[in-house]
């Protein structure tokens, strides 16, 4: 009842506001319209209650009801965090996985070139024409080899200029991620991957900053644009209801813009100057939603806005007819894949979608997909059991070593007084209990003393269950990162080597993940941004892009351990004579290799000058000793 009368105040609040808006047209009432349908869903759909319930295990903390339960109860409030460790593991491994670098994140290739263009074949027909021209001593076989000749020629150089121009490209795209706070962007995103349900990078997006240089007369301030990525919090994402994937759908993303950077907006494209005059001069006001969870877990005041905007971003699709205002030249019956922003209720940003495909720059990625849901199943909730048990089980194993680590002591209260019972309570080592003996008329004792017996062992085993089993749940076992406590298999150096094989399979299919979801759409979105907008000829041509560094560095590891238990396995005599320290040179070079360390194994020419060295050294000690035994010998015995 409670909640009926909140949603139905709301509603009169909502409905107050807007009509304290003069004119709103038809594009703002309807993303307004489509707004209210998608936070609706989601706190429906449950999907809040979810991402509060994995944000708190991963802090650590119990759910209000379950904190209140705890505390009637009395004793130990301890949380058992095995989570955090699983995200901080989970983490840590994908960002050594995703080394930030170009043959890590992705690699440009030039297509085949199946047949040569026609003005180079013609040209190769001139060539040969102005070579032999109407020579009769020519035969025919020779012009058409000649002609192949050519042919190759002209190919192979075809090819060679694709090459540097997708060098040119792949090095521009690397040069982008750096300037634009990619990696500062991914391990944010890695953070929300390893917590949420769902996790969003979003990128590239046009920014603009100032920047000072000297000119050479005085400190000069330009404004340019630039592009940067940024990592998307789940809580701002609200997907509509049909919305099954970032590509497709209604789905809004809540922001806060600062009142200056939005007065900048009416000089800036896409953006109408009228409306954010309307917006400045209404001053800031919350999204019109209840903001509790929010408020909850940010401690934020719906109403202590300050000078920042809350605003939503749309990628929506409409029809032209509502985008008279800011699309002049839009069918009013087609559709329009469009990207809005929200102030007020006022839509103050309306463009159709920069790319030409309508690809949208937002790339989301669930721990574990769910078929036909934008959200997926993060990590803490398939180990959600194991941490209850977890929790349940050192709650009562501290209790037990509380209760069991003194005597418990009962007092008879028919033979002992009430102040001296109090007294007993306040018992502490070393301090001595007193009664009045004439009380007692009989043998009974009026203290009695006993022993609580300690579980701790078997509670202690019931967590070390649990913990293994979210090594299963999770496929994140504790050998993988590091845990001192290995066993079985992960205990020498070979089993251990198995296992991590074995762990490099599980992490595949993240990986896999990651590359359909997030770094191979973001790779191609930018490759043909650029495609559209880069100023530079030079880097564009036919190319495709390949998204590879999960894989890769799964497959660089693996050749690692590979080579070092190789080394292991023949580091005796007998295996040395058969190597040779020019054997064993390149396999420690191919690890050098591989790590950035090329200049600490000498090359096959240093080795053989080496060992020149050493046999010249070795001949001339032989030298020395037979010389010296000669003459030791021709010496007299005194």
């Amino acid at each position: 009842m409670m909640e009926a009368q909140a949603q139905a105040e709301r509603q009169r609040a909502e409905e107050a506001r807007a009509a304290t808006i003069p004119s709103v047209d038809a594009l703002s009432a309807e993303l307004h319209r489509r707004w209210q349908e998608a936070w609706n869903w989601r706190r429906t759909s449950g999907i809040e209650a979810r991402l509060l319930d994995c944000q708190e295990r991963r802090q650590g903390k119990y759910d209000s009801t379950k904190a209140k339960l705890i505390e009637e109860q009395g004793g130990s409030s301890l949380y058992y965090n095995q989570t955090a460790t699983k995200c901080r593991a989970l983490k840590a491994f994908l960002k050594h996985l995703l080394n930030f670098d170009s043959e890590a994140t992705f690699v440009i290739e030039p297509t085949p070139i199946p047949d040569l263009p026609d003005h180079i074949k013609e040209e190769v027909v001139s060539e040969v024409l102005a070579l032999y021209g109407d020579d009769p001593s020519v035969v025919p076989e020779q012009a058409y080899q000649t002609a192949l000749d050519l042919y190759d020629k002209k190919e192979s150089e075809l090819q060679k200029a694709a090459d540097e121009t997708a060098g040119r490209m792949e090095q521009v795209m690397l040069d982008q991620l750096v300037e634009g706070n990619y990696e500062r962007a991914l391990d944010e995103f890695l953070d929300y991957y390893s917590t949420y349900p769902a996790s969003g990078l979003r990128g590239p997006i046009v920014v603009t900053k100032k920047r000072g240089r000297w000119n050479g007369v005085e400190f000069a301030v330009e404004v340019e644009q630039s592009i940067e990525w940024y990592a998307v919090d789940p809580w701002n994402l609200y997907p509509g209801k049909t919305c099954t994937s970032p590509m497709y759908g209604d789905l809004f993303e809540t922001a806060t813009i600062e009142g200056q950077q939005l007065s900048a907006m009416r000089q800036q494209p896409g953006w109408n100057a009228e409306r954010i005059e309307q917006v400045l001069a209404q001053g800031p006001q919350n999204l019109n939603i209840d903001r509790s969870a929010e408020q909850y877990l940010r401690n934020i005041d719906p109403q202590g806005i300050g000078q920042s905007y809350p605003c939503i971003h749309a990628n929506v699709c409409v029809t032209g007819s509502m985008l008279t205002d800011f699309v002049a030249d839009a069918d009013p019956l087609n559709y329009y894949e469009i990207v809005a922003t929200i102030i007020n209720g006022i839509v103050v940003r309306a463009v159709l979608n920069p790319h030409k495909m309508d690809r949208r720059n937002l790339y989301v990625a669930s721990f574990e997909p769910v078929s036909g849901s934008f959200w997926g199943r993060g990590l803490p909730e398939l180990m959600a059991d194991c941490q209850d048990m977890g929790n349940a089980a050192g709650r009562n194993c501290a209790n037990n070593i509380a209760m069991s680590s003194g005597p418990f002591a009962s007092a008879d209260r028919s033979v002992m007084s009430a102040a001296e019972i109090t007294n007993l309570k306040q018992f502490r080592p070393w301090t001595v209990a007193t009664y009045d003996g004439s009380l007692t008329q009989s043998t009974r004792d009026p203290i009695k003393w006993h022993n609580i017996p300690n579980q701790s062992e078997i509670l202690l085993d019931v967590m070390r269950f649990f913990e293994e089993k979210a090594d299963e749940r999770t496929g994140i076992p504790r050998y993988g990162y590091g845990d001192d406590h290995a066993s079985g298999a992960a205990s020498t150096f070979g089993g251990l080597n198995i296992l991590m094989e074995n762990l490099s399979q599980q992490v595949r299919e993240i990986a896999a993940n990651l590359h359909t979801f997030v770094f191979g759409p973001m790779a191609t979105y930018l490759y043909e941004w650029n495609l559209i907008w880069h100023p530079d000829e030079r880097i564009k041509g036919d190319a495709r892009v390949r998204a590879r560094g999960v894989l890769a560095r799964i497959l660089e590891d693996q050749q690692v351990l590979g080579h070092q238990e190789f080394l292991r396995d023949t580091a005796n005599p007998i295996d040395m004579q058969i190597l040779g320290l020019k054997g064993r040179a390149k396999v420690l070079r191919k690890i050098a290799e591989e790590r950035g360390l090329m200049d600490t194994v000498p090359t096959e020419e240093e080795i053989e000058q080496m060992q020149a060295d050493q046999a010249e050294q070795q001949a001339i000690e032989s030298e020395v000793a037979a010389i010296t035994g000669e003459e030791s010998n021709a010496q007299p015995v005194r």
